[in-house]
C-alpha cells in the first residue's frame, strides 16, 4: 500500500478525568497496583493474565535504549498489526509508517521519557483519508532498576481509526485528492 506524502500527525495530552475509555482506567489501575512506592514497576512483575483478554491485542510494549534515544517494540498487539497492516515487534518506531505518525509517537515516548509519568495521548493523522484517524494511547513507564524507564507499556484504542482506514482502503474515493 503505498502511502502519499502530505500526511500530518499531532497529539495532545489528555486529563485523565477527560479519558471515557473505561479500560484506560483499569489498565492505570493495575499499573498503579504494581508500582507500589516506586516510579514505575519493574517489567517482570507486570502479568498478561491480569489484563482483560480483549485489551491485549490493543497493547504495545517497547524497549528504550538511551544511547541513542530509540524505542523498540518488544510486543506488538494483532489489533494494531490488523488495524495497520503491518508488524513492528523487533523494529524501532522510527520504522512505523507513515513517517509522521512514526515521529508523532517517537515524541510522545519521548515525553514520557523525561516526565515518568504515564501519560495518555490522543493521536491524529490527517492529510490521507478524508477523515482524520484518531486513536488514544495510555503510556506508562516501567524500570528495571528503580531510576531509569527501560520499557513502556501502551494500551492504544485506534478502533474507529481502523474502521475508517478500513472503508477508505475498501472505497479508493474517500482518500484525499493530492492536487
Amino acid at each position: 500500500m503505498d502511502i502519499p506524502d502530505g500526511i500530518y500527525a499531532t497529539f495532545e495530552t489528555l486529563k485523565l478525568d477527560d479519558v471515557v475509555d473505561p479500560e484506560v482506567h483499569v489498565i492505570l489501575e493495575y499499573w498503579q497496583r504494581l508500582r507500589g512506592d516506586r516510579f514505575a514497576p519493574s517489567w517482570p512483575v507486570f502479568n498478561w493474565s491480569d489484563i482483560p483478554y480483549h485489551c491485549i491485542p490493543k497493547f504495545t510494549v517497547v524497549d528504550v535504549s538511551t544511547e541513542p534515544l530509540d524505542f523498540t517494540y518488544r510486543f506488538w498487539g494483532t489489533s494494531l498489526a490488523d488495524g495497520q497492516k503491518q508488524e513492528m515487534t523487533g523494529r524501532s518506531v522510527r520504522e512505523l509508517k507513515p513517517l509522521a505518525e512514526a515521529e508523532a509517537i517517537f515524541s510522545q515516548y519521548a515525553n514520557l521519557h523525561t516526565t515518568r509519568e504515564p501519560t495518555v495521548f490522543q493521536s491524529s493523522v490527517s492529510g490521507w483519508m478524508a477523515e482524520d484517524l484518531v486513536g488514544l494511547s495510555l503510556r506508562m513507564p516501567f524500570s528495571e532498576d528503580g531510576e531509569t524507564i527501560s520499557q513502556i507499556v501502551s494500551y492504544n484504542n485506534y478502533e474507529q481509526a481502523y474502521k475508517s482506514l478500513k472503508s477508505s482502503l475498501e472505497n479508493p474515493w474517500n482518500w484525499l485528492d493530492p492536487d
